[in-house]
């Protein structure tokens, strides 16, 4: 299966126009699939998944079972993903949650660690 290339995006655009591929290239499409609201992309109906949704005023709206489920079935929309597993960490107090997602591609492991509360979603790693 053909991994393609991506422009350099994570956060924002990179100002050198770089492009990334395989493992780094699916973490960043997983990444704006799970900040994107759903259905927001004109020509791309189902695309997305706001994982802020997933909060509500005490932390985490759900399990972190039924959580770590939504976001692996976001994961594996993406056909470049062969495996995905993800734990999730409920920081109540604090009113966000930590995502860490691992899978496979392709061209190998990809790892992606997230915070997110009501007002942002900060990528940790990679």
């Amino acid at each position: 299966m053909a991994q393609g290339i991506e422009i350099d995006w994570f956060d924002d655009l990179n100002p050198h126009g770089l492009v990334v591929s395989g493992a780094r290239g699916v973490a960043q499409a997983i990444y704006h699939r799970l900040v994107t609201p759903a259905d927001s992309v004109p020509g791309l109906p189902g695309y997305g998944f706001d994982v802020r949704s997933l909060l509500n005023e005490d932390g985490a709206a759900g399990t972190p079972f039924q959580i770590a489920a939504a976001v692996e079935g976001q994961a594996l929309r993406d056909e470049r993903v062969a495996d995905v597993t993800v734990s999730v960490r409920a920081l109540p107090r604090e009113q966000r949650m930590i995502l860490e997602l691992r899978g496979m591609c392709a061209d190998g492991p990809f790892e992606l660690v997230l915070s997110a509360s009501e007002l942002s979603v900060d990528r940790l790693q990679p």
